[in-house]
């Protein structure tokens, strides 16, 4: 017999707390999600970069997570929510253009230092 369930999301800013047991032992793990590093949005749509590369998107209406690119990849230091899609710069100095549908469409080695400002006009 084992039982298992969880608490809270994990794509959440709270604390995720998940409980696992078996007849033999007993195990709680604390998941602790990825800090924010940075946020933008447009058009109902927000968009946070993490430290760890994660990028979520979320709807602004209803706050339903759209979907999760979660790549092992450099930090997010910056994230701007265009109309083709979500466009991300990190500390490795690459630019990301993921689709809103939350796939990578683009990427690009576009610096040798970390991206700090992404701006776009139109």
């Amino acid at each position: 017999f084992k039982q298992h369930f969880s608490v809270f999301s994990q794509f959440t800013s709270d604390l995720a707390l998940a409980h696992c047991s078996t007849k033999q032992d007993e195990l709680w793990d604390i998941y602790a999600p990825p800090s924010i590093w940075c946020m933008d949005s447009l058009n109902g749509t927000v968009a946070v970069g993490c430290g760890n590369g994660q990028i979520e998107a979320w709807s602004i209406a209803n706050g339903s997570l759209k979907f999760c690119l979660c790549h092992e990849i450099s930090g997010v230091t910056v994230v701007r929510v265009h109309p083709v899609g979500i466009i991300s710069g990190h500390l490795d100095g690459y630019l990301h253009l993921i689709g809103h549908h939350g796939r990578m469409v683009h990427s690009v080695h576009a610096h040798s230092k970390p991206i700090s400002m992404l701006s776009y006009s139109g």
